[in-house]
């Protein structure tokens, strides 16, 4: 597990690095055998995605697009749906997930350094699939936000974290992404 762990620490000093175009600080670690393949640009009509795969250690990294800001603690958290999904369609984040989940992977890395699994970033496709039909099928029966706040439980999703303080957030970004997106 050292070896994936250490891989996962790389990642999130090289994001930083490469986010704010400026060198790493000088590792305390011994990085120089650990080679990962960079994923940068658009996909799905996502901008900017960043994705490091770490074939070696069976680690993908990725910022934001899988798990935000938001996502604490665990990754089975509501995303926090800041700016309608940032302004991107709600498809190009199910499609970016699904790139993602078609790599040779066992251990995720998120952008706020949660650790996971495959099985994790299918979960929040899942929830994107989930909540994008829910919210359309509102939609095309011509519902009102406050109604399918108000009746969109997502109840699969009850016992991740965030559920009470996002649920009315997501749907309300799922709304107006899809009305935007359609």
């Amino acid at each position: 597990m050292a070896p994936r762990l250490l891989a996962a620490v790389f990642a999130v000093v090289s994001a930083a690095a490469l986010v704010a175009q400026s060198p790493p600080a000088r590792p305390a670690l011994d990085i120089t055998r650990i080679t990962g393949n960079l994923y940068r640009g658009t996909a799905g009509g996502l901008h900017n995605v960043f994705l490091v795969l770490f074939p070696t250690e069976r680690v993908a990294y990725a910022v934001d697009f899988i798990a935000d800001g938001a996502v604490s603690g665990s990754l089975q958290s509501l995303p926090g749906a800041w700016g309608d999904f940032d302004h991107n369609p709600m498809a190009g984040f199910i499609d970016s997930m699904k790139a993602v989940e078609a790599l040779d992977f066992d251990v995720f890395a998120a952008g706020e350094g949660r650790l996971g699994t495959k099985a994790d970033v299918t979960a929040m496709r899942q929830f994107f699939e989930d909540l994008r039909s829910a919210v359309a099928a509102g939609l095309s029966q011509g519902k009102s936000l406050a109604e399918l706040q108000d009746t969109l439980m997502l109840e699969k999703y009850k016992g991740w974290a965030g559920y009470d303080q996002r649920r009315r957030l997501n749907i309300e970004a799922a709304y107006n992404n899809l009305r935007l997106y359609r």
